[in-house]
């Protein structure tokens, strides 16, 4: 009983929460002296998305309204984020092909993944990233292959992707110098 109260307020919480994004992002409850613009209206919109509250319809009305180069990458984010299984692995194979996306869609990209709900997708479809990493640093142009090698190194457990790290590098001795550099620098935060 205990826990199921304690569950029961933190939706509770939370619904209000999201509640007043919502409130903020239609204009209809603002603390007095903002302004709500485009940057902020995408910040509401893919924290809710995070959540599962935002629709795809919502989403796609928002970067209607804001088709600019950023409204185009937070819905990027935004519908990432969301837990769309069908959208997430389309998205995270555009990701792994080159060519597909440009530096600011794969930033956008990785951004959604990392948010909570796509997390236990995140952690299948990266598992692994250390079989990947000689294949992108060798396919994908050099800025590219840096967000992916930085922005998709595991975190689920700290420990455990420190020593998986560490064993590449040691299993890779002749490995490019910008990339071993890199993953020493996730393996050591």
């Amino acid at each position: 009983e205990i826990l199921s109260g304690l569950v029961g307020s933190e939706m509770c919480i939370r619904d209000r929460i999201m509640a007043r994004v919502r409130a903020m992002i239609d204009g209809s409850t603002l603390p007095e002296g903002l302004e709500m613009g485009p940057d902020l209206r995408w910040d509401g919109w893919i924290a809710l998305a995070a959540v599962g509250q935002a629709s795809e319809g919502e989403l796609d009305a928002e970067l209607d309204r804001d088709h600019t180069k950023n409204g185009v990458n937070s819905h990027l984010c935004a519908m990432t984020a969301r837990r769309d299984n069908g959208y997430v692995r389309d998205m995270w194979r555009r990701l792994m092909t080159p060519g597909e996306l440009t530096n600011e869609h794969v930033d956008a990209v990785i951004a959604g993944l990392r948010k909570p709900l796509s997390a236990d997708l995140f952690h299948e479809l990266d598992s692994g990233y250390f079989d990947d990493l000689q294949r992108i640093w060798e396919q994908f142009p050099i800025e590219m292959a840096t967000r992916l090698v930085v922005g998709l190194f595991p975190s689920d457990e700290p420990e455990t992707n420190a020593e998986q790290a560490q064993q590449w590098l040691q299993n890779h001795p002749d490995a490019p110098g910008g990339l071993t550099r890199l993953v020493r620098e996730r393996r050591d935060p």
